[in-house]
C-alpha cells in the first residue's frame, strides 16, 4: 500500500530543493522546471509508474526523447549530475538542452 502522507512529504523536499538548484540549472545548463500535475498522461504517454518523478525531454519535447530520472529524488547532487550530464541530453547526432518536468 502505498503512503500517502510519506510521498506528499518527500514531493514537498524535492520542490524545495529544485528551487534550491533551480537557479543553478537554468543559468549554466539552461534547463527549464516545469511542473506537471497530469499524472495520467505521465503513467500512459512516458512510463512514469511511481510519484513524484523527474524526468527530461530532450531536444524539446518529443516524447521518443524523454529520459525518467532513476534516482533518489532527495539525493540533490545525484539530480544535479543526471541533469548536468551530456549523456542525460544527447541524443544521437544532436545535443540541445532541453526542460524537464516534476509530475
Amino acid at each position: 500500500m502505498v503512503d500517502i502522507h510519506n510521498s506528499r512529504e518527500i514531493f514537498q523536499d524535492v520542490i524545495s530543493d529544485l528551487e534550491t538548484i533551480n537557479d543553478d540549472i537554468e543559468n549554466d545548463a539552461g534547463i527549464i522546471i516545469v511542473m506537471n500535475e497530469e499524472r495520467k498522461m505521465a503513467k500512459k504517454e512516458y512510463s512514469v509508474s511511481k510519484f513524484p518523478a523527474v524526468g527530461l525531454f530532450k531536444n524539446g519535447g518529443e516524447a521518443e526523447h524523454f529520459a525518467l530520472y532513476d534516482g533518489d529524488l532527495r539525493d540533490v547532487a545525484g539530480l544535479l549530475n543526471w541533469l548536468s550530464d551530456t549523456e542525460t541530453m544527447e541524443i544521437q547526432g544532436k545535443i540541445k538542452v532541453s526542460p524537464f518536468f516534476l509530475f
